[in-house]
């Protein structure tokens, strides 16, 4: 506990009229600490006053506040701001409802956005009558224990790492290209990663779309179209360049898993000791991007070189049933 005489500035926050405190348990705070000489700072309308509320939040060494947590939104958005200030701070909140403080800000915030504030004293004001004295001891409120939601964040983390241990990796191999996602899960997937394919067909709703990798704790989706070029498959066999074109475009779909093997077979028939010549190539590109059903910009480059690197490997054949013209 600590010791309320001992403090010098404090700040109310209200997100309505600061006049609908005067009967109020936190209005009886405040008249009490005037009193006293301590100095009172009031921010109400504190949603559209973000600024001040931040900067006198940051001075101050004790913030009230009473909430009936009906506008959420508004709450959290106030709550935030208290949650960035980095130097630790009392923070007293009275809830004028039913249901209690604790259930009130779980509601509001998960487990690992509460453990944000652990830097930070949380105070539940209990309810006390008009005539009591707020500064004649603390027994009129309760300490949160943050530290709960810290232990929380931690088993929930364990939980998924040892679930995430159980997901297949495939035996390909990916290439990190620029990520556009954002977010911690990402953060350890870096421009020229090679990591492995896993086998997230479980949870996956879109299965013809993108491959999943692990990220930071977890599964992520990386994808390769509509604008997104993440990844590419490192030593891949035909089949896996089939898939690695098919999911650049509209047309990959569970009914152009065919269509998918075909392209996948006629990759792996032009290998041997004849070289598929560049103009061939191009124009197998230039089908190969109708087949699909991409764009040509940008896509016929991208299956070239794919091809091109293939070759390095492997050796096209000039062969009558795969050279000339893809009929699919």
């Amino acid at each position: 506990m600590f010791d309320l005489s001992q403090i010098s500035k404090a700040l109310f926050i209200e997100n309505e009229d600061w006049a609908s405190m005067k009967h109020n348990t936190i209005g009886r705070i405040h008249e009490k600490l005037v009193e006293k000489g301590i100095a009172c700072t009031v921010i109400d309308n504190a949603t559209n006053r973000k600024q001040e509320v931040f900067t006198a939040a940051s001075t101050t060494d004790i913030i009230f506040f009473a909430s009936t947590f009906i506008y959420k939104d508004e709450v959290k958005n106030v709550g935030n701001l208290l949650k960035a200030i980095k130097s630790p701070k009392v923070i007293m909140g009275y809830p004028m409802n039913q249901s209690g403080f604790i259930a009130a800000i779980e509601d509001i915030w998960t487990p690992y956005e509460l453990v944000e504030f652990a830097h930070h004293r949380l105070f539940e004001i209990e309810n006390s009558h008009f005539d009591w004295d707020p500064t004649e001891g603390m027994e009129w409120c309760k300490e949160i224990d943050l530290n709960e939601y810290v232990k929380e964040v931690h088993r929930l983390e364990e939980e998924r790492i040892k679930k995430n241990a159980g997901y297949k990796r495939f035996k390909t191999k990916v290439l990190i290209k620029k990520i556009q996602a954002v977010g911690p899960q990402w953060s350890n997937l870096k421009e020229g990663d090679i990591v492995d394919e896993l086998d997230c067909l479980e949870i996956d709703d879109c299965p013809q779309r993108g491959i999943w990798v692990m990220g930071k704790t977890e599964p992520v989706k990386l994808l390769n179209d509509s604008g997104y070029d993440e990844w590419e498959y490192v030593e891949p066999n035909c089949y896996d360049l089939a898939d690695e074109f098919f999911s650049r475009g509209a047309a990959n779909s569970e009914k152009n898993h065919d269509l998918k093997k075909l392209i996948g077979d006629y990759i792996g028939k032009c290998t041997g000791s004849l070289k598929m010549t560049d103009a061939e190539l191009w124009d197998f590109c230039d089908q190969l991007c109708s087949n699909i059903g991409v764009e040509r910009r940008g896509n016929r480059h991208y299956f070239e070189r794919r091809l091109q690197e293939h070759r390095k490997r492997f050796v096209y054949f000039k062969d009558p049933m795969c050279v000339g013209s893809l009929s699919l």
